[in-house]
C-alpha cells in the first residue's frame, strides 16, 4: 500500500514534467526538486515494509522510469535557464545511478542522445552544463560497460554465459507531443552479440566527445570544462579498461593533457588516473597492451615532423600524452613478471632513439665563444671567499647557487616541453631493461650527429632507472636503494670514453671549427659532465671508489678556459662531495692528492703527449686551500722546468694557462695569509679585552684602563693605515716566517715577468694581474724590492700601449706598489710614469659613455694619481703640473665617472699643496667652466 501512494505521487509530478516551459522559474524548480526528494525517499529501504521502491518500480513499471528519463532529457534540450539544465541532468543522472544495470542499458541509447547534443552544443549553454553532462555520460557507461560485469561475456569458451545475461523486456512509453525522442526499452538480450555491438556504437560516440572537435575550443578552455572531461575520461578509463579498450588511447590522450594543468584538482585527478589504469592494465590481457604499444609507435613515428612543423602548445600536448602513455605502461604484467615498456622496447627501441635524436637538435648556449673570442664570466674564483671552504654547508649552499646551464633547443622553447623530453627517457630508464638502454645509446656515442641527443637521453634514463624526476609528479615509486654497482661501472666507461674526449678535445682546439660546431662541442661537454654527476647522484658513496677513474679528467674540466665547460664540472664536483661524504671540494682534492700529484707530475715531464695537464692543475689551484701548499714544493719545480721548456713555442694558449696557474698559486697564498691576519687580529681583540676585563676589576686604576682604551683606539686606527705591518709590530711576529713561500711567490713574479712580451691582451692582463696579487704578499720581506724593481719595466713598458684596457690594468699594478713601495715609486713616478700618464691626460678625448674604454681608462688614471698623491712624496712642481694637465676634467661635460675621480684626485692635492690649489682655482673662477672644485682647500 505504502510503494502505491508512492508511486502515484512520483507519477503525478512526472505529469507535471512536460509544462516546464510553460511555468516560472520558481515553479520550475520547485517540480525538479520535488521530484529529486520523492525519488531520494524511494531509493532507502522503507521503515514499515523494507523494501526499496525504487527497485520494485523499476521491476513492475519501467514505462514510468523510461518517461522520467525521456521529459528530463526534453528539459535539457528545451530549457534556458542553466541553474535549471544543471539540475534536471543531476536528477537525470540520480535515476539511471539507481536503476538496474540491464534497465540503465535499455536506457543508454536514448539518454546519450540527449547528453551528446548538450554536451556539443552552443559554447553559451555554459561550462557548468558541459560538466554536469560529462559526468553524467561517464557514469552511466560505467554503471553498463564496466570490466567487471561484462569481461565473462567476450571469452570464447563460457559455459555460464546463459546464466549471466540479462533479458530486456520492451516497454512502452505514454505519448506526448512534447518527446522528441522517446527512450524505450528494446527487447534484447545483454549477450556476447549485444556487448559487441553496443562497444562499437559506444566507442564511435566516445571518439566524437572526446576528439579535439568534440567540444568547443571557447569551452575547452573553461576550467570546470577540463575538470568535467578530465574525471569522465578517467572514470571510463579506468572502470572500463578492457572493455573499451579501442577507445583507450583516446581516453588516455585525454587525462594525459590535463596531467600539468594549473589547476591542481585537475592535475591531481589525472595523475591518480594514469596511475589505477597502470595497475589495471597490469591484470588484464595482452589486447591493451598491444593496443597501447601501437598508439606509442605511431607518435613516435610522427613525433619528429610534428615538432619541427608545429607551435609549442600542440608540441607540449603531444609530449605529455607520450608520458602519460609511458606512465600507464610500467606497470609490470602478472603473468610473466615484465612490464609492457620492456615489450615496447624490445621491438621500438630503434624507432623511439631515433626519434628523439631528431627530436633533440640543440641551439648554442646564450655566450659560449663568439666570433671574436671573447667569453662571458660565468663563476668567481671560489678562493676570493674565504668562508667557501671553512663553510661546512657549502656544498649544499653551492648546488643551491650553482646549476648546469640551460639547454636551448631548435624547434620550441617552452621549458615544459624540455622537462617532458625528460621525463620521456626517465620512463624509459624506468620500465625498460638499463643494460638494453645502455647498449643501444651508448652506440650512438660514436656518431657526431647524434651524440649530445644520447648522451641527453642516457643522462635521464640513468635517473629514471631509480624514480628520480618521477616519483613527485607521475605517482611513480621511486626505488629504496641505490643503483646496481654492476652498472656503474659501464655507464662511468662510457661516459669517460677515451676515444670520444679525443676527438671533443680536438674539436674544440681546431681553429678551423665553426662557431656553431664550437658550441656544439662545448654544450656536449657540458651534457657528458651532468651524467657523470648525475650518476654518482645516484651512486651515492659507492662513487667514491671511481674516484681514481674520475677525478683527473674532472679536474682538466674544472680549469677549462670556457666558463660553462667549467661550471659544469664544478656542479659535478660538488653532487660527488655530496654522494661521498666530502664536506667540500678542497677537502675531496687532498684526500685523493697523493695519485693525482703523482699523475700530473709524469704528465709535465711528458707535455708534448699531454698538452692539458696544465689545466688539471689549474682546476686544483682553484679550489685548494692552504693545506695543499707542502704538495706544491714537487710540482711546482716540475711545473717551471715545463714552462721554461715551452716557453718559445709558438704556442700563447698554452703561456696563458701556465700563467692562469701561477695566479691560482697566489690565490692559495693569499688565502693563507689573510687567515693569519683574521688570527691575529682575533688575538689582539681578545688581549685588550682581557686586559680590560682585568682593569675593570680595579677599579682604582683607572688611569691604566683609559690607557688601555687608548692603546685599542691606536690599534684600530694603524690597522686601516698599515694592516698587516703594525698588527705584526704588536704582536712582535717574526718577519721571515713565510721565507720558503716569499721565495716561491719571487720566481712567479719572475716568470711573469719573462711573458711580458707577448703582444696578446690575455697574456698581458694575466702578468699584470700576477703583479697585482703577488707584490702584495712579499711586504715584509727582503725580496720585495728586488720583486718591485724587476716587474717595473714590464708595467712602464705597457703605460703607453694602444689597448686601453691593459693601460688601466698597469694603473691598479701602480696603485698597489704606491701602497707597498713608496721609495722606490717616488724616484719611477717623476721618469718613467708621469710624461706618458700626462701625455695621454693632455689630449681630451671624446667620451660617449660612462661604459666606453676611454671613460674607464681616464677613470682609472685619476684614481691612481689620487693614490700617488697620497702615498707618494711628489715635488711641488708635479703636483702643479698635474694639477694643471687635469683641469680640463673637472668640467661637467665631462663623462660623470671621470669628472668624479677627477675631482677625488684634486681633493688629494688640496691637502698636499693647499696654496698651489687655492690659486689655479682661482684661476678657473673667471673662466668657462660651469663645474668649478667645491669644498675648502685649506
Amino acid at each position: 500500500l505504502m510503494f502505491e501512494e508512492w508511486k502515484k505521487t512520483l507519477q503525478r509530478v512526472a505529469l507535471l514534467l512536460p509544462s516546464l516551459q510553460e511555468r516560472s522559474e520558481e515553479e520550475q524548480s520547485s517540480i525538479v526538486e520535488t521530484l529529486s526528494s520523492i525519488i531520494q525517499f524511494g531509493s532507502v529501504p522503507s521503515p514499515h515494509e523494507g523494501i526499496v521502491y525504487f527497485d520494485q518500480l523499476c521491476t513492475q513499471s519501467p514505462d514510468i522510469v523510461a518517461y522520467l528519463c525521456t521529459m528530463l532529457g526534453n528539459a535539457v534540450d528545451q530549457q534556458q535557464n542553466r541553474p535549471l539544465r544543471v539540475r534536471c541532468i543531476e536528477v537525470l543522472n540520480q535515476i539511471l545511478n539507481l536503476c538496474p544495470r540491464n534497465v540503465a542499458a535499455a536506457f543508454m541509447p536514448g539518454v546519450l542522445a540527449y547528453l551528446c547534443r548538450t554536451i556539443k552544443g552552443d559554447y553559451k549553454k555554459g561550462s557548468q552544463v558541459v560538466l554536469s553532462a560529462l559526468i553524467a555520460f561517464s557514469d552511466l557507461i560505467a554503471k553498463v560497460l564496466n570490466d567487471s560485469e561484462n569481461i565473462d561475456l567476450l571469452r570464447e569458451d563460457d559455459p555460464l554465459a546463459p546464466l549471466r545475461s540479462a533479458s530486456i523486456n520492451p516497454v512502452s512509453v505514454p505519448k506526448s507531443s512534447n518527446i522528441s525522442h522517446p527512450i524505450t526499452p528494446l527487447g534484447e538480450t545483454m549477450d556476447r552479440k549485444w556487448l559487441t555491438n553496443t562497444i562499437d556504437r559506444i566507442s564511435s560516440v566516445i571518439k566524437t566527445i572526446y576528439s579535439d572537435s568534440g567540444i568547443d575550443l571557447i569551452l575547452r578552455n573553461k576550467y570546470k570544462v577540463r575538470l568535467g572531461l578530465t574525471q569522465s575520461a578517467s572514470k571510463i578509463a579506468t572502470t572500463c579498461t578492457e572493455i573499451l579498450s579501442p577507445v583507450l588511447p583516446q581516453l588516455i590522450d585525454v587525462i594525459v593533457q590535463y596531467v600539468q594543468d594549473e589547476i591542481p584538482e585537475i592535475s591531481n585527478r589525472a595523475q591518480q588516473a594514469l596511475s589505477e589504469i597502470s595497475n589495471d592494465v597490469s591484470q588484464t590481457s595482452q589486447k591493451v597492451g598491444f593496443i597501447l604499444k601501437e598508439n606509442v609507435g605511431k607518435i613516435f613515428k610522427s613525433f619528429p615532423r610534428i615538432v619541427r612543423t608545429a607551435q609549442d602548445p600542440i608540441i607540449l600536448q603531444l609530449t605529455q600524452r607520450i608520458v602519460g602513455y609511458l606512465t600507464v605502461m610500467t606497470g609490470k604484467n602478472q603473468e610473466d613478471g615484465r612490464c609492457l615498456m620492456e615489450g615496447l622496447l624490445s621491438t621500438n627501441f630503434n624507432l623511439i632513439t631515433s626519434s628523439l635524436s631528431q627530436v633533440m637538435e640543440f641551439e648554442a648556449f646564450d655566450v659560449l665563444k663568439n666570433p671574436q673570442g671573447t667569453t662571458r664570466k660565468f663563476i668567481e674564483n671560489p678562493l676570493e671567499n674565504s668562508n667557501e671552504i671553512s663553510n661546512e654547508n657549502s656544498v649544499e649552499n653551492s648546488l643551491k647557487k650553482e646549476t648546469y646551464p640551460k639547454k636551448t633547443f631548435k624547434y620550441f622553447q617552452d621549458e615544459r616541453i624540455s622537462r617532458n623530453l625528460g621525463k620521456i627517457c626517465g620512463l624509459l630508464g624506468y620500465g625498460g631493461n638499463i643494460w638494453m638502454c645502455l647498449d643501444h645509446v651508448t652506440s650512438q656515442f660514436s656518431r657526431k650527429s647524434t651524440r649530445r641527443s644520447a648522451i641527453f637521453m642516457l643522462n635521464h634514463m640513468i635517473r629514471g632507472h631509480v624514480g628520480l624526476d618521477l616519483d613527485s609528479e607521475l605517482g611513480i615509486p621511486s626505488f629504496n636503494l641505490k643503483i646496481e654497482e654492476s652498472i656503474i661501472d659501464p655507464i662511468l666507461e662510457a661516459y669517460l670514453s677515451n676515444s670520444m674526449w679525443e676527438e671533443l678535445g680536438k674539436e674544440l682546439e681546431e681553429n678551423s671549427s665553426s662557431w656553431v660546431e664550437l658550441n656544439a662541442t662545448i654544450s656536449t661537454w657540458c651534457f657528458l659532465l651532468e651524467g657523470i654527476g648525475n650518476l654518482a647522484e645516484i651512486s651515492g658513496e659507492k662513487f667514491d671508489r671511481c674516484l681514481m677513474t674520475a677525478l683527473y679528467p674532472l679536474l682538466e674540466k674544472l680549469g677549462d678556459p670556457n666558463p660553462h665547460i667549467a661550471l659544469s664540472a664544478r656542479v659535478t664536483m660538488l653532487k660527488i662531495c655530496r654522494s661521498c661524504n666530502y664536506p667540500n671540494v678542497a677537502s675531496m682534492i687532498s684526500a685523493n692528492s697523493d695519485y693525482i700529484i703523482d699523475v700530473i707530475i709524469h704528465h709535465f715531464l711528458h707535455l708534448e703527449e699531454f698538452p692539458r695537464v696544465p689545466l688539471v692543475l689549474k682546476g686544483i689551484l682553484l679550489y685548494a686551500d692552504e693545506n695543499f701548499i707542502p704538495l706544491l714544493n714537487d710540482t711546482v719545480g716540475v711545473l717551471f722546468s715545463s714552462f721554461d721548456t715551452n716557453f718559445n713555442l709558438n704556442n700563447p694558449n698554452l703561456i696563458l694557462t701556465f700563467l692562469q696557474i701561477l695566479n691560482n698559486i697566489l690565490f692559495v697564498f693569499k688565502l693563507k695569509k689573510d687567515r693569519e691576519n683574521l688570527q691575529l687580529e682575533s688575538q689582539v681583540e681578545s688581549q685588550v679585552e682581557n686586559g680590560k676585563d682585568a682593569l675593570e676589576k680595579d677599579s682604582s686604576n683607572k688611569e691604566d684602563l683609559s690607557k688601555l682604551e687608548n692603546f685599542q683606539d691606536e690599534i684600530q686606527h694603524e690597522n686601516e693605515i698599515s694592516h698587516e705591518d703594525e698588527i705584526r709590530d704588536v704582536l712582535q711576529d717574526e718577519k721571515n716566517e713565510l721565507g720558503a713561500d716569499a721565495k716561491l711567490i719571487s720566481e712567479i713574479i719572475e716568470k711573469a715577468q719573462n711573458c711580458s712580451s707577448w703582444n696578446s691582451r690575455q697574456i698581458q692582463l694575466a702578468v699584470m694581474e700576477i703583479f697585482k696579487l703577488g707584490l702584495p704578499l712579499l711586504v715584509g720581506r727582503s725580496n720585495l724590492l728586488t720583486s718591485v724593481h724587476g716587474a717595473w719595466g714590464s708595467i712602464a713598458s705597457r703605460m703607453d700601449d694602444e689597448d686601453d684596457i691593459v693601460v688601466l690594468k698597469s694603473l691598479e699594478v701602480v696603485g698597489v706598489m704606491s701602497e707597498i713601495s713608496t721609495d722606490f715609486l717616488t724616484s719611477k713616478f717623476r721618469e718613467d710614469l708621469w710624461p706618458k700618464i700626462r701625455k695621454t691626460i693632455l689630449k681630451i678625448p671624446k667620451f660617449e659613455n660612462r661604459f666606453s674604454q676611454k671613460s674607464k681608462l681616464f677613470s682609472g688614471i685619476f684614481r691612481c694619481l689620487k693614490i700617488a698623491i697620497d702615498r707618494i712624496g711628489l715635488g711641488h712642481d708635479i703636483l702643479l703640473d698635474i694639477a694643471r694637465s687635469s683641469r680640463p676634467y673637472l668640467s661637467s661635460a665631462i663623462s660623470d665617472d671621470v669628472s668624479r675621480d677627477a675631482i677625488e684626485m684634486w681633493k688629494a692635492l688640496a691637502h698636499k699643496d693647499p696654496d698651489g690649489v687655492w690659486f689655479l682655482l682661482m684661476e678657473l673662477q673667471g673662466s668657462t667652466f660651469s663645474h668649478p672644485f667645491f669644498g675648502n682647500a685649506r
